[in-house]
């Protein structure tokens, strides 16, 4: 009886840690792929645009407002400096 409860959790462990292995090894590889399409490319043009321009910052969206609004409007620490 012991035996086979031993038996049946080892069993069970490596079925675990299978499954676990090559979903890691499918999400990473699905990653991978994905550098080679042309969804990716387009996600990084924006980036390649503002570097080549030579303008510095690019102005503030409203969202990102928004978040230095909020950010702005925490407590301060009191530092002394």
């Amino acid at each position: 009886m012991q035996s086979s409860v031993v038996q049946e959790t080892a069993t069970l462990e490596a079925v675990g840690q299978a499954l676990v292995r090559y979903g890691l090894v499918l999400v990473v590889g699905w990653i991978g792929a994905m550098k080679f399409t042309a969804y990716e490319a387009a996600g990084r043009t924006p980036l390649r645009r503002r570097r080549r321009s030579g303008r510095g910052r690019e102005p503030m969206d409203s969202s990102r407002r928004t978040s230095a609004a909020a950010l702005s409007a925490l407590p301060q620490p009191c530092g002394g400096r």
